[in-house]
């Protein structure tokens, strides 16, 4: 341990005694030999990269890049690419060039590009994807494979010294950030200050640091606390192959991932998962009680309760990521307080951050008692970092801000002895500091009093909708907003109405009323987005290219199941297994006798149907062999 202070307290000595550009940081960071820059999979073996091989890479690609780009140094090029490899050779031989990375969104579609571009006056974008654009598109392999190379002193280049990034578009007005080499170093700086607060980001794994490369690094989140933060310290970074739920899972226990930074959706559905399989085994309490006593116990004994928790969660956790996870952040939108305790409660020390694309990541929970991480605080600002609350609204200055804001209302300079305003309602308790909500999402309670719905959406929960959103679509009043799957059979919609009359109980008995609550099959957000931009969901109502049902309504059509419905949607599934037509399965026919089954698909026929109806099927108990021995299984056990 002390070697790794020694290590830590170098390199930040090195950065205060540069002169804050990202040539001096460039040298810092892949001054570091053989160490490991990242791992991928590749034809079922690990394949690794090193600081090293890296570094040699961005000497190379950085004297060929001009022969590719049709543009003058100091303009902004566009990199439009997921996390690789590549990406970091690409966005460093571009610094060296004297271009300025503009880190695009794959996740926008091709209009929200352009409005990027535009804004930027970007003519150039290097792609790892086939896009229509209005720039010139170069295939990233183009420049990366050119054998042309001409050996020079990569540090006698006039290097540029800023980078963009766009915010999330939730606002329907996308900005540009720009930041300097200072501001970016001003954020490495801050990771002293998590290192010295709470060691167990500093904890390993059969002696190695490994983060996921979940995040995407043209995210703010991403580009800081995952690449700038850990490639400083010479640490290794895992890259997925895509981003399936299965892969990620399965990356994380492969090579043994100790790290991983994510925004909530990850953790609300690894959440969400525990708490459907416990519902399906009648241990929901079971599972309750347990979670409670690791809190208490994680409180008591940190270190040591996090160890034993681990081995009492083993099961779970050998089913998510293993036993290798030491240290977890979440950050870029607001996150459920059971996910917190959940995720936490089995052994994975998750820690809540706050941050933006104007400010980037400004303060993290640093606690290392549990009961102190499940609370939803984003901690207390880092050192250089000052928070102040004005007519409830967090205000914040920094030397880590951006220093301008690029967007269709004009240019913003940062101003870094002035406060910035959030738009994030706050209160601080303790010198902690709270997130409540955005001030645009304020509606009008039935008792006058402004309420924000992020509060209250946190206190419900309808577990088996796709997703949910409390919502003022008059800026007066609260709506509730449920988007279920277009085929849902009429067992798990009659448990999702059981689950919003309990959500809609549970908020009375906070005071809040709804005037309205409906249903739709549409969904409330991108597929690829963070979170639900109330903004947009209410631009979509109203347009109509939403459209709702009211829950009357729907409860009317769809609160009654029977034999025949449940029997066809069970035959289906055997016919889907077995990849036969439904017309050749009869109702008593066996699995295995009369339709050639063989174990493998019938483990498939229990995970499919298990997933349908939100069951599970105890065989051991009951053989269960045709559609009618688990439509009466399925029939019984809803009616208990």
């Amino acid at each position: 341990m002390e070697n790794l202070i020694r290590f830590v307290n170098k390199k930040i000595n090195d950065l205060n005694i540069s002169d804050y550009t990202f040539k001096s940081l460039f040298n810092i960071i892949h001054d570091q030999g053989d160490l490991i820059f990242s791992e991928r999979i590749v034809n079922f073996s690990i394949s690794s990269t090193s600081y090293k091989s890296i570094k040699e890479k961005i000497i190379k690609v950085s004297s060929v890049i001009d022969n590719f780009i049709r543009s003058e140094k100091g303009n902004f090029i566009g990199l439009l690419m997921d996390n690789s490899d590549e990406f970091i050779i690409l966005f460093w031989a571009l610094l060296a060039k004297g271009y300025k990375p503009l880190l695009l969104n794959k996740r926008f579609i091709s209009n929200l590009l352009n409005e990027c571009l535009d804004l930027t006056s970007c003519k150039v974008v290097i792609s790892d994807t086939s896009i229509d654009l209005n720039s010139q598109v170069i295939n990233y392999l183009d420049i990366i494979n050119c054998d042309d190379q001409i050996l020079y002193d990569i540090n006698a280049n006039d290097w540029a010294n800023e980078i963009a990034l766009s915010t999330s578009a939730t606002s329907l007005n996308i900005k540009i950030c720009i930041y300097d080499g200072t501001s970016i170093c001003n954020q490495i700086i801050n990771s002293k200050y998590i290192i010295r607060k709470n060691r167990m980001i500093k904890s390993r794994y059969e002696g190695k640091i490994k983060l996921l490369a979940f995040l995407p690094f043209y995210h703010i989140f991403g580009l800081i606390a995952c690449y700038f933060w850990f490639s400083f310290f010479g640490r290794t970074f895992v890259f997925l192959n895509d981003y399936k739920p299965n892969t990620i899972l399965e990356s994380v226990r492969f090579h043994k991932v100790t790290h991983v930074f994510a925004v909530p959706m990850l953790w609300n559905e690894i959440a969400k998962n525990i708490l459907v399989n416990a519902k399906k085994q009648d241990k929901t309490e079971l599972l309750n009680k347990s979670l409670d006593k690791s809190i208490k116990l994680q409180s008591i004994f940190p270190f040591l309760g996090k160890k034993i928790i681990l081995k009492k969660f083993g099961e779970v956790n050998n089913q998510i990521f293993g036993n290798s996870i030491r240290f977890c952040i979440t950050g870029g939108s607001y996150i459920n307080q059971e996910t917190l305790k959940i995720i936490n409660g089995i052994g994975y020390p998750l820690f809540q951050g706050y941050g933006m694309t104007e400010l980037g990541i400004t303060s993290v929970v640093l606690d290392k008692k549990a009961r102190n991480r499940i609370n939803n605080s984003i901690g207390k600002p880092f050192e250089n970092v000052y928070y102040k609350i004005n007519d409830n609204e967090l205000v914040v200055k920094s030397e880590c801000m951006c220093n301008r804001i690029l967007s269709k209302d004009g240019i913003i300079n940062i101003n870094k002895d002035e406060y910035y305003k959030t738009n994030d309602l706050a209160n601080i308790n303790n010198g902690y500091y709270y997130i409540n909500g955005r001030k645009d999402d304020l509606c009008v309670n039935e008792d006058g009093e402004n309420i924000s719905p992020d509060i209250y959406e946190r206190e419900i929960s309808i577990d088996h909708a796709i997703n949910y959103s409390l919502i003022s679509l008059d800026g007066k009043k609260l709506s509730l907003i449920i988007q279920v799957g277009r085929n849902t059979n009429s067992i798990i919609k009659n448990i999702i109405c059981n689950d919003i009359d309990k959500a809609i109980n549970d908020l009375s008995s906070l005071g809040i009323y709804l005037s309205d609550c409906f249903i739709t099959s549409d969904p409330l957000k991108n597929p690829n987005a963070i979170k639900i931009s109330r903004t947009i969901l209410k631009k979509q109502i109203n347009d109509n290219s939403i459209k709702l049902t009211p829950l009357k309504e729907f409860k009317d059509t769809n609160n009654n199941y029977d034999n025949n419905e449940v029997c066809e949607i069970v035959k289906n599934i055997f016919a889907c297994v077995l990849n036969k037509d439904v017309k050749d399965i009869k109702n008593d026919d066996h699995f295995v006798i009369d339709l050639s089954g063989n174990s493998l698909e019938y483990l498939t026929l229990i995970s499919d149907l298990e997933k349908e109806f939100i069951i599970s099927f105890d065989n051991k108990e009951y053989q269960l062999y045709s559609v009618n021995d688990f439509t009466n299984y399925i029939l019984k056990y809803y009616e208990r």
